[in-house]
């Protein structure tokens, strides 16, 4: 767990991850292709940081407090109200939505860098 902690580490890990799908998956060693792998990875991680980010804002604990309610009292229970109940904002943690986000953006940034380079040369 502590590379998760190290969010560079982790950034080093993704770039790992990306270079090691291009040099397996590309038809051609193209800048290209890296170029699309780290868009992939860039914004899946930036798509999990955001949404998470919004379930950590309270989004959508009112839709979940509404589906409990509804199905308790379909069942005739009256414990819908319980304490010992969670809402999703609260299993969230602040410091993972982060760092997903810092690896969206990093890696997204890279990919703007190397897109540039491409054009440019």
């Amino acid at each position: 767990m502590k590379v998760l902690q190290n969010k560079w580490a982790l950034l080093g890990i993704n770039l790992a991850v990306g270079l090691a799908f291009f040099l397996i998956a590309a038809p051609a060693l193209q800048l290209e292709h890296l170029i699309n792998i780290l868009f992939y990875f860039g914004a899946c991680w930036l798509f999990v940081g955001i949404f998470l980010w919004i379930v950590h804002g309270g989004f959508f604990d009112g839709v979940v407090y509404g589906f409990r309610k509804s199905f308790e009292r379909s069942f005739k229970r009256r414990d819908y109200l319980s304490d010992n109940d969670t809402v999703p904002s609260e299993k969230v943690s602040i410091s993972f939505v982060k760092a997903a986000c810092f690896q969206g953006i990093g890696l997204l940034i890279l990919m703007l860098f190397l897109l540039a380079w491409f054009y440019a040369g």
